[in-house]
């Protein structure tokens, strides 16, 4: 009986050992999963930003060459 307590007990604390290290993976992996969401957020917003700064500028040009056409004539 004293040898199954043991047992027992031995047990007990390799399943509270395991369940800590499956925690600590845990809150790991969410830690690396909110860090990817920010940077593919990140990464959105600066393509977004890049293409509509393109957009502006190309609207610049058009409205400068529509300017200087409109000079010369």
């Amino acid at each position: 009986l004293n040898k199954q307590i043991q047992l027992m007990d031995q047990n007990m604390k390799f399943l509270v050992q395991a369940e800590e290290k499956y925690l600590q993976r845990e809150d790991k992996y969410e830690e690396e999963t909110c860090a990817k969401l920010t940077t593919d957020d990140l990464e959105d917003k600066l393509k977004c930003t890049k293409e509509k700064h393109l957009c502006i500028k190309q609207r610049w040009l058009l409205l400068s060459t529509l300017d200087i056409s409109s000079e010369s004539c």
